[in-house]
């Protein structure tokens, strides 16, 4: 990482909590009201620290606000790389035809002293220079008149690059081969030419220890399995990801330990062949089965259920009650049964585990010997590994799989906002799922939409819904008239059902969020009729008192009809904890003018007529009185008065009449009426 990066990843990480998503972080942007984590930070190619906001801040605006210049982005000049473009050519490969005749060449152009590398093919141009393309060219395998010339039983080794198989003729005296492209040209071998090499030959695919490479040499051996005699992947014992052959050798590898392991690995493809199965069942034929429940009408056995929930909310709060219950053997809230303690594993992609998962899991009273967690330092992706967590579920007995959060399980070549993408990621981890009776629980965000019903409020697409037999919405309730603090304090959250394929709908579930030490946990407090609808719908009446309550603030801060700075108004309001929104919304309902000026906006509050008011009640009829809404918070002794500019609505709910609202909007002292504080609003003296 570049020392640029580090410098602008400190100053994030002194605002907020930063998460890492796979190369970039990912925190809360400072130049908006940033709810939702929305600016991405990641290393360019020369080193410079890139930020990006998804909500649209420019650049310029979002290093002001982080205390920042323009030139802490870039990394110092001596840092920088001496050249632009890339680089210089350091080898090249020449690739013939059967025949010996010069078909292209592969080239490596790359920096003294730098890991980037950039490989370019060319094809001669008939007067002996080249073209940077391969246009018209057949491609062929790397040696291909090594390969041809073999004998039938000659073992071909395949690598991954044209300067691995160069050390492992003159290193091991093998006859080997690669396509031009490393790891991108893995559909090479699908081709009549690349086919032909190999066809009815040994043939030894040997990865990189990578990702990369174990997926390169997956794909190669789908595509030469009917042609090649036998086919074996031999994987060397490498200390570190990323190292090949090379490494291997250097460390005093030889041909003689080579073949032993060649001799030791099992063939490929080559499972005793089963008689053609029809392709349709009966369904007579097809016994019922009855869903069993980890958790009574909300966690099927064997089944995928999905939770969905802001970041921050008590998504993994509330895995560590349904996992402390399942560990120790004690019955799930309003269950009379418990099944036996079972053993869960846990892929957490986001919470470390001495730091977060196992502090939670203490003060939720789990039995730590049944849980596993995944080894965050053996790289995972779906559905390239779904065999090898399938293998871990089967050796532990676990009966309980968590992925928190499964969309950054996904490899590189499979979008969570696909639905076929996200279909067939899980399918192979699914069906083994089934088969074993493991719940399979998995875990993500809500999107930055405002409206829609909640199966619209899920990060990514549709599928996750679809492929769920099961999901819940968890969030807060919005406040509203007559609410309690059951229903509006920030540490009470409710578990709605979404979807239910397998059964009847569970109650809502009201949850509170409890110190433990120097953790937390989650509490049941009883059932509610709040809906996933309801925590999805948007929070109009808190959003109105902090507008009323910026209003009072512009109020009072332009009261002299004077000019005065938009900035000023933005730091009084930052002191209070409004967003610039916020504050925005609420200008639009006053008399202010504004004016930009050579050293930014001023605003000013004038005389004019009545503007319009963001209002919690509905439109009042002329000649007729209006019910207005209540709004009630025992836990709150602070009130705040609403001026003459904002909506009197009267606490109890009892109704006013046009007369009241005209003299309230007039200044009538008599008029004014006070309205109780939401949790989230200050008093202003």
């Amino acid at each position: 990482m570049s020392a640029a990066v580090d410098k602008v990843l400190a100053v994030l990480e002194s605002f907020g909590q930063v998460k890492r998503v796979g190369a970039e972080y990912v925190t809360q942007c400072q130049a908006h009201d940033d709810h939702d984590p929305s600016l991405n930070l990641k290393e360019g190619v020369d080193g410079r620290a890139l930020l990006k906001c998804r909500a649209g801040c420019a650049v310029k605006d979002i290093v002001a606000a982080l205390g920042l210049t323009m030139a802490d982005l870039f990394p110092s000049k001596a840092e920088a790389p001496k050249h632009n473009g890339l680089g210089p050519c350091v080898a090249e490969y020449l690739y013939q035809t059967i025949h010996g005749k010069l078909a292209y060449k592969s080239c490596r152009f790359q920096f003294p002293g730098s890991r980037k590398k950039t490989f370019l093919l060319f094809r001669p141009d008939g007067k002996g220079g080249w073209i940077a393309n391969l246009e018209g060219v057949e491609r062929v395998p790397f040696g291909l008149r090594e390969l041809m010339a073999a004998s039938p039983d000659e073992t071909i080794f395949i690598l991954e690059g044209e300067k691995l198989v160069l050390l492992a003729r003159e290193k091991l005296g093998i006859v080997a081969t690669t396509n031009p492209g490393g790891a991108g040209g893995s559909n090479l071998w699908k081709t009549p030419a690349f086919c032909k090499a190999v066809k009815g030959k040994n043939v030894v695919l040997v990865p990189d220890n990578d990702q990369p490479g174990e997926k390169h040499m997956a794909t190669i051996a789908a595509s030469i399995v009917d042609v090649a005699k036998s086919i074996k992947v031999v994987r060397l014992p490498l200390k570190n990801e990323g190292d090949d052959l090379e490494q291997w050798l250097a460390a005093s590898g030889t041909r003689e330990q080579l073949m032993a392991l060649v001799e030791a690995a099992p063939l490929y493809g080559t499972e005793a062949a089963q008689p053609d199965e029809p392709e349709t069942i009966t369904l007579s034929t097809v016994e019922p089965r009855r869903i069993g429940w980890l958790w009574f009408a909300r966690f099927p056995s064997g089944e995928m259920v999905v939770i969905t929930g802001r970041p921050g909310v008590g998504k993994g709060l509330l895995l560590c009650y349904i996992v402390s219950r399942y560990t120790t053997g004690r019955p799930m809230h309003g269950d009379r049964v418990a099944l036996p303690a079972g053993h869960v594993l846990w892929i957490s992609m986001e919470d470390a585990h001495d730091t977060s998962l196992v502090p939670r899991l203490l003060a939720a009273g789990a039995d730590l010997s049944r849980v596993h967690a995944w080894n965050l330092t053996k790289p995972l992706s779906l559905p390239v590994d779904a065999d090898r967590i399938v293998a871990e579920l089967k050796r532990l007995a676990c009966t309980v799989l968590i992925i928190d959060p499964a969309p950054t399980l996904l490899d590189k070549d499979h979008s969570s906002n696909n639905d076929a993408n996200v279909r067939q990621s899980f399918a192979a981890l699914s069906a083994a799922c089934r088969e074993l009776g493991c719940t399979m629980i998995l875990v993500r965000h809500t999107n930055k939409r405002t409206l829609g019903d909640a199966m619209d409020r899920g990060g990514g697409s549709i599928g996750w819904t679809g492929m769920a037999r099961v999901e819940f919405m968890l969030g807060r309730r919005p406040v509203e008239e007559g609410a309690t603090v059951a229903d509006t304090h920030e540490s009470v959250v409710t578990l709605a059902t979404v979807k239910n394929n397998l059964g009847k709908w569970a109650p809502s579930l009201n949850l509170a969020i409890v110190e433990a030490g120097e953790s937390a946990r989650m509490e049941i407090i009883g059932e509610t009729e709040a809906t996933a609808d309801d925590l999805c719908a948007p929070d109009k009446p808190r959003t109105a008192l902090k507008t009323g309550t910026a209003e009072d603030l512009i109020r009072r801060i332009l009261a002299d009809g004077q000019w005065h700075r938009q900035r000023e108004v933005m730091a009084a309001a930052d002191d209070i904890e409004i967003g610039e929104k916020t504050v925005k919304r609420a200008k639009k309902t006053l008399p202010v003018q504004s004016e930009q000026r050579s050293d930014g906006w001023w605003w000013r509050l004038t005389q004019g007529d009545r503007p319009k008011t963001l209002s919690l009640c509905p439109p009042d009829p002329v000649g007729e009185t209006v019910p207005l809404p209540s709004y009630n918070n025992e836990y709150l002794d602070g009130q705040r008065v609403i001026g003459p500019q904002g909506h009197p609505c009267p606490s109890g709910g009892q109704a006013v009449d046009n007369a009241a609202l005209d003299a309230s909007f007039n200044g009538s002292a008599s008029a004014q009426t006070s309205l109780p504080l939401d949790g989230d609003d200050e008093v202003l003296s």
